[in-house]
């Protein structure tokens, strides 16, 4: 379908294109379902304005009463999962009573496999069971909400513990909840959303509290104020049929009124301008200026902040953010609502300072202000406005279809959209209304702010806020504020046109008939094979006009020593960073990039709609052949990958992936030791690099998606041109290396992490069958780990392990000690005496369970097993005897055709996703020789008893001559040895990898 003709046109078209492009199509879906719906009394069926490629159907139920319910048929919904959301929040509490509506939630359901939310303004019960039981599910659920008798004592009573308990257990606060509480403490009093003092609802005696409680469900559980959304695999009928069973008594009940008194002001009169000074723990310090406007939702269709937040939050070249970078002040913007109620609620402005912005922090203030002035001025344009609405439609009809449907999200959009536009409402947008979006910029005041930042400094004074107590300081400030150079006023201005918005978008066809040029129309087809460029076009499954480009720049000057690897990164994020501000009008019009350095080079993934890919390439080019390096900018990045460099792991599976790519994958450098290099860089160092090293010496390219061949063939021919350079040195081969024998060497590297023993298993091969049969290994032993015998301290017993013997009872072999041990660097001169030592354990040692875990991985397109033991106890030898055992047991048909079904699932759900998700395991398999998930789902159901006992009786042999890393705790540990690196590279079978592969 064209979409193109008429989103040009006027303003006045504006209705006409929304109507057109979505709810004309979604007419034609729905009507026969709800027609086919015989419409009881009581309720009245509404049409649910839908994307045309979404394949879910839906239905929305308007009962007289108030009452609204949202049927949704999920074809992929493998369960019944629903929602009910009530007007009933914190903000309802009794000023004396905090928590009095968490409490009522508890007494009404206190099953613990519901999910309750309590909320400011609503509480929200999130519930699932199988599609099967939905009817008795239901209907149980509504006779605990809806109920006719009091409240007895004892659940009250319970409930009270519940909340108590939950109360302790949830004093782990957010960032957000404690800036929240110093924002409440400073609020009008009288307003619902300042902090209440007076005891809580779960400490309260008895009968005050059951007084309060039973007053609150009366007044506040009522039909008007309830919303039902429900989402199952079943037909529309039959959930209706379900849903008004299960609602029949609530649906004859009074509506109750669903408005509450009128909230007084935010803040009493003359407290604004307020400046904050919050001290709390935060990666960086924020900068945060929030306005009390009133609530916009009511205004959903018109968005009157729309066009305000798009402004000040612009990435592009003129913008204040890009002023802010240049300047070292910020590194992001953004705009929204923060804290809300139904009625009111704070804009903010969010920017996230350097250090020395926080130094220049009332001139950030100062240049919000300023381009505020100049949105009054010159920012509101009616094509802007166009570009939003253009924008919404797209997104709603190819990006919302494969949204996933929560249902407690649906049921609290039904509080704030008509039935209609519950899907619909967050992208619709009417005809510009210039006049209502001044009278919410009129809000937006230097008179009208709170000022907050948010850092680890210090406060003065000894103000905390009263639930959380942060630490907090606030003072009366000034509405005037400093002026502006010129200089810097004339380097802002506002974002062009933006070109990539599709104007003309269209889903590409499959031809009918076979030709030439559609042969292998759903496979890959090989574009170009050359010594230095391959492109490959893969069509898939997108019945959407949207496609995805990924491209590999192999650099070889990247892998050449640790500095050289430091300054590739430095100018991939340098070139990262550019990219976000020179396209990022393409960010805005649907185009999602990313830019990602590697040890051959640098990686870019794109993706959009296909009509933007040519431009989206121009524009990488541009960017990768003038990329900026001034001293501001040098600085910047240099931060920034520092940070990234630095940044502790925080899973067991980063770092022994780190350690084990470092020692079995070349050219490879440790985060550490890019760390050290990059420190030692200057500009001018990285502008000789540019100059003289940084040339793409290879590309490969993948084009996915909703795309002809003719067309992914042109722009594969144009991308040679962009990014390919004669005077490139030749490609850089990776290489991978691969445990030899049965006797390993013997190594000594440094560690910060703590004590354990992981143990490194390679397969036999890089088949479809080697990672099929890898994983279900992996999995066994995952389910021996988990088995509940009557003593599961005797389930892992490892015998014959006799002190000063390297043998074990009934190993096939010898087991070598190949621990790789992880040592500082002053006990290297001992460390050749210690190596000859054997281990020394006692004749049984106990492995307990809660201390292993196990992992299958790849490494360079090679599957290897991981079993890790953590403790101060775990001992190599040991872990070598448990594993071979493991691997050498008889497994009955029931262990493995558990094995089977966990993995498959697995495997299934790593096969799902959308476009960006195909198209990157498609790109892995390609560059990275990774294999295939459905050739291993193939393997894995066709794998027997006997197939897998003879692959883990294989790899149980090799147990003796697998890896070992170990380590203990070592604070001033220097980052490797280079030597023994060197020493234990040499001893691995080298294994040239054919392409460009990465670990």
């Amino acid at each position: 379908m064209v979409l193109g003709w008429w989103l040009p046109r006027a303003a006045s078209l504006t209705a006409v294109l929304s109507f057109m492009l979505l709810v004309l199509p979604m007419r034609l879906f729905a009507a026969p379902a709800a027609e086919s719906a015989a419409e009881a009394p009581g309720f009245r069926v509404e049409e649910v304005i839908a994307s045309p490629e979404d394949p879910r159907a839906y239905r929305a139920l308007a009962y007289d009463n108030g009452l609204q319910v949202l049927l949704v048929r999920d074809p992929a919904a493998t369960e019944a999962n629903w929602a009910l959301s009530v007007l009933a929040g914190a903000n309802q509490d009794p000023v004396a009573l905090p928590g009095l509506n968490n409490l009522l939630a508890l007494v009404l359901y206190s099953d613990p496999a519901a999910n309750i939310n309590v909320q400011p303004e609503h509480t929200e019960y999130h519930l699932r069971a199988p599609t099967n039981a939905l009817a008795t599910a239901l209907t149980d659920f509504f006779t605990h909400i809806d109920r006719s008798a009091e409240i007895p004592l004892e659940e009250i009573e319970r409930g009270q513990h519940l909340l108590a308990n939950n109360i302790r257990s949830g004093l782990g606060a957010t960032l957000t909840d404690r800036r929240d509480d110093v924002f409440s403490a400073l609020f009008n009093a009288e307003h619902p959303m300042a902090r209440r003092q007076g005891a809580s609802a779960s400490i309260a005696q008895l009968p005050v509290v059951t007084e309060a409680l039973q007053k609150n469900f009366k007044r506040l559980y009522t039909p008007a104020r309830m919303r039902l959304a429900l989402v199952a695999n079943l037909p529309l009928d039959r959930q209706q049929s379900i849903v008004t069973a299960a609602l029949n008594r609530l649906s004859q009940k009074a509506p109750g009124t669903i408005r509450d008194a009128n909230y007084p002001p935010l803040f009493t009169p003359q407290t604004l301008p307020i400046d904050v000074q919050i001290q709390a723990d935060i990666a960086k310090p924020q900068l945060q200026l929030l306005f009390p406007v009133p609530n916009p939702l009511a205004l959903y269709a018109e968005k009157p902040l729309a066009e305000v937040s798009r402004l000040l939050a612009d990435g592009g070249p003129g913008s204040l953010l890009a002023l802010l970078k240049s300047l070292g002040w910020a590194d992001t913007i953004d705009t929204g609502m923060g804290m809300q109620s139904r009625y009111d609620g704070l804009f903010e402005v969010r920017i996230d300072l350097t250090d020395l912005g926080v130094r220049a922090k009332d001139q950030v203030v100062a240049l919000v202000f300023y381009m505020l002035d100049q949105i009054r001025m010159r920012g509101l344009r009616e094509w802007r406005h166009l570009e939003l609405a253009r924008t919404a439609a797209l997104d709603f009809r190819y990006r919302d279809a494969s949204a996933v449907r929560d249902p407690a999200q649906l049921a609290h959009a039904l509080h704030y959209y008509r039935p209609r536009d519950v899907l619909y409402g967050p992208f619709r947008y009417n005809e510009f209304n210039e006049r209502l979006v001044r009278r919410y910029l009129d809000f937006l005041r230097s008179d009208n702010v709170l000022v907050s930042l948010t850092s680890t400094a210090a406060v003065a004074g000894e103000q905390r806020s009263p639930v959380l107590l942060t630490p907090y300081s606030a003072v009366k400030s000034s509405e005037a504020q400093p002026d502006i150079k010129i200089t810097v006023r004339r380097r802002l201005d506002f974002p062009e046109r933006n070109n990539f918005i599709p104007t003309r978008l269209s889903t590409k066809e499959a031809p009918m008939l076979p030709t030439s040029q559609n042969t292998g129309i759903n496979e890959v087809v090989e574009l170009f094979n050359r010594p230095r460029f391959s492109a490959w076009f893969n069509r898939g499954h997108i019945a959407s006009p949207a496609a995805s480009v990924l491209l590999r720049l192999e650099i070889p000057a990247a892998g050449a020593s640790a500095l050289a690897a430091a300054e590739a990164e430095l100018m991939a994020e340098l070139v990262r960073q550019e990219l976000n501000e020179k396209a990022f009008a393409a960010h805005l019009a649907g185009v999602d990039f990313t830019v990602q350095p590697h040890a051959l080079g640098l990686d870019v993934h794109v993706h959009g709609y296909n009509s933007q890919l040519g431009l989206m390439l121009t524009r990488i080019d541009q960017v990768l052949d003038d990329v900026e390096i001034t001293d501001r900018r040098f600085k910047r990045a240099q931060d920034m990958l520092a940070e990234r460099l630095t940044m502790p792991r925080n899973t067991l599976d980063s770092i022994l992936r780190e350690r084990l790519n470092r020692l079995h994958y070349r050219p490879s450098w440790t985060r550490a030791e890019r760390a050290e290099a990059l420190a030692s860089i200057t500009p001018d160092q990285l502008r000789n690099f540019k100059h003289v090293h940084y040339r793409p010496a290879r590309l490969s390219i993948l084009f996915y998606g909703n795309l002809y061949r003719q067309e992914a063939q042109r722009l594969a021919a144009l991308s040679e041109h962009y990014f390919l350079e004669d005077d490139a040195g030749a490609p850089r081969t990776a290489t991978y290396g691969r445990l030899s024998g049965d006797k390993g060497p013997q190594l000594s590297l440094p560690t910060r992490d703590g004590s354990g023993v992981a143990l490194y298993l390679q397969g036999r091969g890089a088949s479809a069958v080697d990672y099929a049969q890898m994983q279900l290994a992996a999995q066994l032993l995952r389910e021996s780990l988990t088995a509940e015998p009557e003593n599961i301290a005797d389930q892992f017993v490892i015998k014959g392990l006799v002190a000063g013997d390297d043998t074990a009872e009934g190993a096939s072999g010898a087991i070598a000690d190949t621990t790789v041990s992880l040592k500082s660097a002053a006990d290297e001169s001992s460390a050749d005496d210690s190596q000859r030592e054997a281990h020394s354990v006692t004749p049984t040692t106990t492995i307990d369970p809660a201390n292993i875990a196990v992992f299958d991985w790849q490494l360079a397109g090679r599957p290897a097993l991981v079993v890790y033991w953590a403790g101060e106890t775990a001992d190599g030898a040991a872990l070598r005897e448990f594993v071979r055992q493991e691997l050498a047991r008889q497994w009955p048909s029931a262990a493995l055709a558990e094995a089977q079904t966990v993995v498959g699932r697995r495997l299934a759900n790593d096969s799902a996703g959308g476009l960006r998700e195909k198209s990157t395991a498609l790109w892995r398999e390609l560059v990275d020789a990774t294999m295939a998930n459905t050739s291993v789902m193939t393997e894995v159901a066709g794998a027997s008893v006997a197939s897998s006992e003879r692959y883990r009786r294989y790899l149980a042999e090799r147990v003796a001559g697998a890896l070992a890393l170990t380590g203990t705790a070592e604070k001033n540990a220097p980052t490797s040895n280079q030597k023994a690196l060197d020493s234990y590279w040499n001893h691995l079978q080298k294994q040239p990898l054919q392409g460009p592969v990465l670990p």
